[in-house]
Order: C-alpha cells, then structure tokens, then sequence
C-alpha cells in the first residue's frame, strides 16, 4: 500500500500558531451567531448552519483521534436536523476539540510526523500529511460558513474575507 506524505508546507513546525490561526477564523465567524442562527438553511437540500457546524466538530474530533491513535474513523452519519442546540454549546465543544487537538499535537517532534494514520478508505498518510489535510478542510469548512454569513446579511470578519474573499 501506498503511503502518502506531503512535502509542500512544514506545518508540524508551527502548527500551534498555524491551527490557532484556523480556530480563530472558524471563531470569528461564529462570533456574531444567536440560537437562532443555528436553524438558518439556504434552501434546496442545503443543510442548516447549525447541521454544518456539528459536521465540522464531528470531523475535527475524527482528526484528533487520528493524531492520537494513528486510525481515522469518520464520525456517524448525524440524524436529519440534529446539532448544538445553542451558540454557547457550539462554542464550548470547539474550545474542548482544540484543547484536545492542541494535546495530541503537542508532544509530537521529529520522527512522530512520520508516524502512519490508517484512514477508512484505505488510504495512508502520516501525521505531516494529516496535518495539512485538516488545515484544508478547516479552510473549507471557513468557506462554506461564510457562504452562510453573506446570505444572512453579515459581513465577513477580515482575517477570514483575506482567505475566502
């Protein structure tokens, strides 16, 4: 089996700054939401703002546990409109999934960015390539909750308008 490795960026580096940086734009986003916001759909089949951000902690847990344990698994598929019920329970689960990813990353040096994660589709990467994958998927997870500021009328805070425009 192939392993994969990146070698573009040397995020492992400075990943404490590097993944505080993403926490912070995916905050500042969050920032000006009510429990109202939560239920917000953009129509068609899209799901609630609510729904996407449980995916996106549910996601974030499924890398953390990688970087721990050297498995991914993906989270269940949620059940049709659950998620946090509130902007405060939102915030505090990604504040307990950062400090949880903070730890798992942070005893890490060396020859342990080597260290293989299998993943539920076969593939293989190691902790470097995990790295960089999660950093991709926080961007995009930025992106698409900025899709739902615009619609909802709020400005994009400027750290994020620099990323996603």
């Amino acid at each position: 089996m192939i392993v994969m490795d990146a070698k573009g960026w040397e995020l492992e580096v400075d990943h404490e700054q590097s993944i505080s940086g993403l926490a912070m734009m995916r905050d500042a986003l969050l920032a000006p939401l009510v429990d109202a916001d939560l239920e917000q759909q953009l129509g068609g089949s899209s799901l609630t703002l609510g729904e996407l951000i449980d995916d996106c902690a549910q996601m974030q847990g499924s890398y953390v546990e990688a970087f721990r344990s050297l498995a991914q698994t993906w989270p269940p598929s949620r059940p049709l409109h659950r998620h946090d019920a509130t902007v405060e329970a939102v915030r505090d689960r990604f504040a307990t999934l950062d400090h949880e990813l903070q730890l798992a990353l942070a005893g890490l040096a060396g020859e342990d960015w080597q260290a293989v994660v299998a993943r539920p589709d076969g593939t293989r990467r190691t902790r470097r390539a995990q790295l960089e994958i999660y950093a991709q998927f926080m961007l995009i997870f930025i992106a698409k909750a900025s899709v739902y500021a615009r619609a909802a009328g709020r400005g994009l805070p400027r750290s994020v308008a620099t990323f996603v425009g």
